[in-house]
């Protein structure tokens, strides 16, 4: 209203800094203690603290533990703050996540797409398609075998002689993490016009060969041989639709809330449960179908399995001249991986290294913050939970170093030893996907 006053926020006093009170790991309380410490005027509001902070930064690093502040590395040149401070762990970690999504895309063309790229045309839209675990290893986010352990985790529990509910919290906390960086880059990636992306479900389907051969001895003796062959599609909006429509009911049986919930219960639960969604997609498919007036709906009776996944269409030319661009400043700089990273030449995914750099940076960042993260669950745990036992933290470092590093090399020959991968064989064997069907259900296939 007219003729009020607004009220003014506090001035906050030029801050002065006594640099022989700071050393490397120091600990105050509180931010109380820290105005005691320096003789600052301690002001209860929030733009206060922040400028208090924002001086003290220029000094040395700061890092936060709840309401604890904690005094990092000191900075050589006092009263400057590095480039890398306006960089978060997290932003570092999406950026090479970026980095390492568009390497992929453009290694995923067919020799046809990189020829015309080669050519310097290459303008038409390109797509590809990739499943979740894919692009979590091959950004660097987790190691080879975080899928097979993340899908066997009563058997990791087990091998690790761990209580099974610290297995289960810690790729419950992970999956939802690293799935939130795979995301998060992707939308960055959109933002700067680099790709369009959309969530889809990647259809495996299994159909029984029927010769002339193999009904005539049906004919004759009731059963026959034959060969299972599988073909692979993406759904339509309409099969994905239905495919929801399945999962809600199975969930609603469980008990479930959201579909991710699934993922804490035991290998047995969670076999049953997905057998049933896909049993569920199978046998109402083409009545679905004729209700909804959408064929595409029928093709799901053969589902064997499906898998999320991601679609990505760009311009492949695009993403090379990004790329190009990238590598050519990173290949022209000769110094170290951190001073590198705090170089802010360009926008964006710049800030990384080439090729398997990035990768494994991704991952010694992800490491470092997913301990961080189980310690943070253990310091903020209350009641009879498994996050406030003794030995939660030391049993995630044991499941983030074997699982998600990228370093561990043990892990294959101590998967490979309890059945949970099978050694490498390069032989094809035509037994694998040879079936005996009777002629009752080859009639209610053909039906």
């Amino acid at each position: 209203m007219i003729g009020l006053t607004r009220e003014r926020k506090p001035q906050v006093k030029k801050q002065t800094i006594q640099q022989e009170k700071l050393f490397e790991g120091k600990v105050f309380k509180n931010h109380r203690a820290l105005c005691e410490e320096f003789g600052w005027e301690y002001i209860n509001s929030t733009n206060s603290k922040k400028a208090q902070l924002k001086v003290l930064s220029q000094y040395c690093e700061l890092h936060k533990q709840r309401q604890k502040i904690i005094i990092g590395k000191i900075h050589e040149s006092v009263g400057q703050t590095p480039n890398s401070s306006r960089m978060t762990e997290s932003k570092l970690i999406k950026l090479g996540v970026q980095y390492n999504i568009l390497r992929i895309m453009l290694s995923d063309l067919n020799k046809e797409d990189i020829e015309i790229l080669n050519t310097g045309q290459g303008e038409l839209l390109h797509t590809n398609h990739f499943v979740m675990p894919t692009l979590q290893k091959a950004t660097g986010l987790v190691g080879d075998y975080y899928y097979v352990s993340r899908h066997h985790q009563e058997q990791i529990a087990e091998i690790e002689e761990m209580p099974v509910e610290h297995v289960y919290d810690f790729f419950n906390c992970t999956h939802k993490k690293i799935t939130r960086y795979i995301t998060e880059s992707l939308e960055d990636l959109k933002s700067k016009r680099l790709l369009t992306y959309s969530e889809t479900k990647k259809l495996t389907f299994s159909h029984i060969v029927l010769d002339d051969s193999v009904m005539n001895r049906l004919k004759q003796t009731k059963k026959a041989v034959t060969k299972r062959v599988y073909s692979s599609s993406f759904a339509t909006k309409g099969q994905l639709a239905f495919i929801m429509k399945c999962e809600r009911e199975i969930m609603d049986k469980f008990g479930l809330t959201t579909f991710n919930q699934i993922y804490s219960r035991s290998k047995k639960e969670r076999k049953r449960f997905f057998s049933l969604c896909v049993k569920q997609i199978r046998d109402n498919a083409e009545r679905y179908a004729r209700v909804s007036n959408d064929e595409s709906i029928a093709q799901l009776k053969d589902l064997h399995k499906y898998a999320k996944c991601y679609e990505m269409t760009f311009v492949p030319n695009w993403i090379q001249k990004e790329m190009q661009r990238v590598n050519k400043q990173l290949s022209n700089e000769q110094s170290s991986l951190i001073e590198l990273l705090n170089v802010h030449t360009f926008e964006g995914i710049s800030h990384l290294p080439v090729g398997n750099d990035v990768r494994q940076y991704v991952n010694d960042k992800n490491v470092d913050s997913l301990k961080r993260n189980v310690q943070r669950r253990h310091d903020n745990a209350k009641g009879d939970t498994c996050r406030t036992s003794e030995d939660y933290v030391s049993n995630g470092n044991i499941l983030i170093d074997n699982y998600v590093s990228r370093s561990c090399k043990e892990v294959r020959e101590k998967l490979e030893e309890h059945g949970l991968i099978e050694k490498p064989d390069f032989n094809v064997h035509d037994s694998d996907n040879v079936v005996t069907v009777t002629i009752e259900e080859v009639e209610r296939y053909v039906a």
